[in-house]
């Protein structure tokens, strides 16, 4: 194809955003800007794009008297125009979980992962995988490495292609 996207998040605590470029012969021009979400300096260190939509992480956004659980948000292309589609929090926030630390998608099939590695945290890592149907996203499951250990790092990188997820341990 002679065109491709580029998202690009800044981290620019000011004006938190995801930049959305797409290329126009041998240029990049801005097409678009996903604003972000309440916390807006923990918006976008995790970025992930799949045809017509992205997946932002947001791991340091407080939930409640939660700090740092985090959160995701799925927004949609349709012609220029981008909408949020949903924002995906964790089943069960606590402080320090980062939800949102890795995020993947692909086709319909969005995954976050928390990583579980900050030293004030006490759970293993998690991996949660949503499923698209029209314009809403469902909670298909959530699991952790079998021989899970507090602070393991599971899910702190992913990677999907098909019916293949990758979750990285660190």
């Amino acid at each position: 194809s002679r065109y491709a996207t580029l998202v690009h998040a800044l981290l620019d605590p000011s004006s938190g955003a995801v930049c959305v470029f797409e290329r126009t012969g041998n240029t990049w021009p801005e097409r678009a800007r996903l604003p972000a979400g309440v916390n807006p300096g923990a918006f976008g260190p995790s970025v992930a794009y799949d045809g017509s939509v992205v997946l932002v992480g947001a791991p340091n956004e407080h939930h409640g008297s939660f700090d740092y659980s985090g959160a995701a948000y799925a927004y949609s292309r349709s012609g220029q125009n981008w909408a949020l589609d949903a924002k995906l929090r964790p089943t069960t926030p606590h402080d320090w979980k980062q939800y949102g630390y890795a995020v993947a998608i692909e086709h319909g099939v969005a995954v976050v992962g928390t990583g579980g590695a900050h030293a004030l945290e006490d759970a293993p890592g998690d991996a949660h995988i949503y499923v698209r149907s029209g314009a809403t996203w469902s909670l298909d499951s959530v699991f952790s490495a079998p021989d899970a250990q507090p602070q393991d790092g599971f899910g702190g990188a992913l990677a999907i292609e098909g019916r293949t997820l990758l979750v990285g341990r660190f």
